[in-house]
């Protein structure tokens, strides 16, 4: 079964994830970021729901690092596709596309500042 649902692409684009009452599937590329609470993790989506998964940041990171998700800050784990601008206002923030703020930890900003210019190479 597993086998077959990788040949038909199924599992390339869509991860589960435990949530209280079972399990929720999830389009990886309807992520804008998640964000940490504890042992938990919240899961904010391109419709803006807000899911709460039953696992721990570091958890979550482990699935979506093959999906290229950053980890730019102790409690967020950002898709670079809807990143919409950095700032280096506040120490460093991300503005998602949705337009919410998102903080970036003074050992991840090097990171982030090489991701924005890595694209900007790529569009000249």
């Amino acid at each position: 079964m597993v086998d077959h649902l990788k040949k038909e692409g199924f599992m390339k684009s869509k991860i589960a994830v435990p949530i209280t009452d079972g399990y929720e599937f999830i389009e990886v590329d309807q992520i804008i970021y998640c964000r940490s609470s504890n042992n938990y993790t919240y899961i904010i989506q391109k419709d803006e729901t807000e899911t709460l998964v039953c696992k721990t940041m570091k958890e979550v990171e482990a699935v979506l690092q093959q999906f290229f998700f950053l980890r730019i800050h102790q409690s967020y784990l950002v898709n670079p596709n809807y990143m919409k601008k950095f700032s280096r206002n506040q120490g460093g923030i991300i503005i998602m596309n949705n337009n919410d703020t998102i903080p970036v930890s003074k050992s991840k900003r090097d990171l982030v500042v090489n991701v924005f210019e890595s694209i900007k190479r790529l569009m000249d």
